[in-house]
């Protein structure tokens, strides 16, 4: 489904070839992309979408850890994506990426449930976002944090740039919350 990098000029170019639907088998397998040290190239989904992915059950999560300051993911959805963390250990949760320092543009989460209920910070498109996030949604999914937590439609903590974005019918649920 990708290809290996594609050299162009100087910039390297993975693209998805095809939607995905994954298995549980699947995702104890794959490990967060970017996570020992971040990814400085550009993912190009092409439009096309990851299906039931369940992310890792560790501290720091998403399909991408760190997106780095060089490093773009564009054009691509994903549905169905879970993530139910321990009531005791804090997650910072992003869909698409835990960290971003670079561009995230044209992407989308939909149909998704994610339940950081230990604490951190819960986003749909990423969780803590220092670089850019351009015409990207977030549409039908449900987010729940404890009344320690902020949870994101976006992405959870802002430092970056959030532009052009939207969140749509998303539910949002707070455990513990005493108001």
């Amino acid at each position: 489904h990708i290809i290996f990098g594609e050299q162009i000029g100087e910039e390297v170019v993975y693209r998805l070839l095809d939607d995905i639907v994954l298995t549980e088998e699947d995702c104890r397998q794959l490990q967060p992309i970017g996570m020992n040290s971040a990814f400085e190239y550009t993912f190009d989904g092409e439009g096309h979408t990851i299906s039931n992915y369940i992310l890792p059950d560790a501290t720091d999560t998403g399909l991408f850890g760190t997106i780095g300051a060089n490093g773009i993911v564009k054009r691509l959805n994903v549905t169905n994506a879970k993530f139910a963390s321990s009531p005791t250990k804090s997650k910072n949760v992003g869909v698409i990426a835990t960290y971003n320092e670079g561009i995230i543009t044209e992407c989308s989460v939909t149909d998704s449930n994610i339940a950081a209920i230990g604490g951190g910070f819960p986003g749909l498109i990423c969780s803590i976002t220092y670089g850019k996030i351009i015409n990207c949604y977030t549409k039908n999914n449900t987010i729940t944090s404890n009344d320690q937590s902020y949870a994101g439609g976006i992405a959870c903590s802002g430092y970056g740039y959030i532009m052009n974005c939207y969140t749509q019918e998303n539910t949002y649920i707070t455990i513990g919350a005493s108001y």
